[in-house]
């Protein structure tokens, strides 16, 4: 599968800002499905099948490898990526929310930070974030 480049600017913000932003990588369908599942996780998890009781099962499974994130992450990590984690923010209207990363280029260990050489962006950790 061929994966869409980042382009020029998308590569200058996430090197000056350490994050980026891409609007409308979800159908409105899978929204629904997820903050249907991640409200029932939190309000009557025991309801849903098993599986689905925890991200990124059930409908949240689409998260996992969306084609829209793994074009961002190949061109950033390379064409070996994995899942270290996966995790829901239960948040309350009104509510402050959390931070985007804690990382940067000037980590006390590398794997945490970001490089760039000959214009190829290397990220050692990456966080993908859906909200």
């Amino acid at each position: 599968m061929r994966y869409q480049s980042m382009t020029d600017e998308e590569k200058f913000r996430f090197d000056l800002t350490g994050f980026l932003v891409r609007p409308a990588i979800l159908e409105r369908d899978e929204i629904k499905a997820i903050v249907d599942q991640i409200d029932q996780i939190h309000h009557n998890k025991e309801s849903l099948p098993p599986e689905h009781r925890a991200v990124p099962g059930g409908a949240a499974s689409v998260l996992i490898d969306h084609p829209k994130v793994l074009e961002v992450l190949h061109e950033i990590i390379g064409s070996e990526v994995r899942l270290e984690s996966c995790f829901s923010v239960w948040r309350e209207k009104g509510r402050r929310h959390g931070e985007l990363h804690g990382g940067g280029p000037r980590q006390a260990d590398p794997i945490f930070g970001y490089r760039v050489n000959n214009g190829q962006i290397h990220a050692g950790m990456v966080r993908v974030v859906f909200e």
